[in-house]
């Protein structure tokens, strides 16, 4: 298993000096909890964590729930990072923004039909496979009788 550890206090980069993807997460975390206004670097992943942060009077649930949908395990991260690369490779084959936001889009769709696949393999309940792969039960339905299909052959 392999583990990256920041030590926050010694991120000291001002804003304007703010350059990489590593960057503006390092600065989003450090200023999170005194920051009036946080920076969202035109940046939707990151305008939307920051929205979740900035939540003032949220329910003890809903703090925990989305703790628990914030800790990805080592094997969620490898794949998210393969779907990136395959995004990025399919973007630069159509040399445009189109094509990395279309490659994004595909391939975050293959990952989480393959975490569907991969949870109704071991038996998860369709609740959880719902929750964890942001996919509507019907897909997961539709995935569990193809699986059916293909055990029968």
């Amino acid at each position: 298993m392999h583990a990256t550890l920041y030590d926050l206090t010694k991120f000291n980069k001002p804003y304007e000096k703010i350059e990489t993807v590593e960057d503006r997460w390092l600065y989003l975390l450090k200023h999170a909890g005194n920051a009036e206004n946080l920076p969202d670097f035109d940046d939707s992943v990151i305008a939307k964590a920051i929205h979740r942060i900035l939540v003032d009077k949220a329910s003890e649930k809903l703090i925990k729930d989305q703790a628990n949908d914030m800790v990805w395990t080592e094997e969620e991260l490898d794949r998210w990072a393969l779907l990136e690369v395959r995004a990025e490779q399919k973007a630069i084959a159509k040399g445009h923004k189109q094509g990395l936001e279309q490659g994004l889009i595909q391939g975050l769709e293959q990952g989480r039909v393959e975490m569907a696949l991969d949870m109704l393999a071991d038996n998860k309940p369709i609740e959880e496979i719902v929750k964890y792969s942001h996919l509507p039960e019907s897909k997961i339905l539709e995935l569990k009788a193809s699986l059916a299909g293909d055990a029968t052959k």
